[in-house]
């Protein structure tokens, strides 16, 4: 017993310990609140085509670099148009265009709306919501 004492309490010294570091992933950012359709405007005469979403990462809301809605026919899977949304206060994205200026046909029940978001870092996060004919 004399001689595993002195043994016990140099075992740790004679251990070897390695540390490791895991570099931070970078995670694609996600949407808080996503929303998209039309509606009529009397001012333009027209509809008028809305993106709002609430875009966030966990490098922080300033990570997120850019957000797109790109509008697709369900029935087909065709790409129907494209549209850049513009960074508002927060975490908030939107971006409205008159109808005339688009692709888009008001009355069509077949779009989805995807949406996406990408950081500084390359990663992209995606939704996607599917508005309903807008009504006059």
């Amino acid at each position: 017993m004399r001689t595993l004492i002195p043994f016990l309490l140099l075992l740790p010294l004679s251990g070897c310990f390695v540390y490791t570091t895991e570099a931070p992933r970078n995670t694609a950012p996600w949407f808080d609140y996503a929303d998209g359709g039309c509606f009529w405007d009397n001012g333009y005469q027209d509809f008028v085509w809305y993106f709002d979403v609430d875009a966030d990462d966990d490098a922080g809301v300033a990570d997120v670099q850019a957000v797109w809605a790109d509008v697709y026919n369900t029935h087909n899977g065709e790409l129907i148009d494209s549209f850049e949304l513009q960074a508002e206060p927060g975490k908030s994205w939107y971006s409205a265009w008159i109808g005339s200026t688009t692709y888009l046909n008001p009355s069509f029940a077949g779009y989805e709306i995807f949406l996406s978001a990408e950081d500084y870092d390359g990663a992209v996060g995606s939704t996607s919501v599917f508005p309903p004919p807008c009504a006059q």
